[in-house]
């Protein structure tokens, strides 16, 4: 895998913008067009298809930032928030609220800590033949142990977790 300036370019500003954007101190000036803009691709320079579903998230803005205060409160374990904001066996507390968004989310304000896990995600390590095998895990449990081996996978191979993602789209694409 080669790294591409201009990419480690874009990492760093779609970091910058978004990571502060969605920083639990900054959530009180966070609007829905702002939410929306780190939807689209054009912006957030790595997630594709996460828009279509930008309006039906933003139209409660004031539970989405509760929500998102919830999701990135770090004096709480990860696997308590992602719970809550995505109970087992039921839909997430937002419509369209799901893995495809708050993972990126997660990414952009803790970037040395948490991964992106979606569909892309997923196809990826079963590519690579290292998707765990999960029976009845809730989305949370599946989280924390693909979090892990991302997260190794970044440090042994020198990757930040925004460039092991771009990996399981390249392995997904064959770009």
């Amino acid at each position: 895998y080669k790294i591409d300036v201009d990419r480690i370019n874009d990492e760093k500003i779609v970091i910058e913008k978004f990571g502060s954007m969605f920083n639990p101190n900054n959530l009180d000036e966070l609007t829905a067009d702002d939410f929306k803009s780190f939807l689209l691709i054009k912006n957030n320079k790595h997630w594709e298809g996460i828009h279509r579903q930008g309006n039906m998230i933003t139209s409660d803005i004031e539970k989405l930032k509760s929500i998102l205060r919830l999701l990135l409160d770090e004096t709480k374990p990860i696997k308590e928030r992602i719970d809550t904001v995505i109970p087992k066996n039921r839909p997430p507390l937002i419509k369209g609220l799901g893995r495809a968004v708050l993972t990126p989310i997660l990414l952009v304000v803790h970037p040395d800590k948490y991964a992106v896990y979606n569909s892309v995600v997923e196809n990826g390590m079963k590519g690579f033949g290292i998707f765990p095998n999960f029976r009845n895990e809730s989305f949370t449990e599946k989280y924390i142990k693909i979090n892990e081996i991302i997260n190794d996978m970044s440090k042994q191979n020198e990757l930040s977790l925004w460039q092991m993602d771009e990996v399981w789209w390249r392995g997904t694409t064959g770009s």
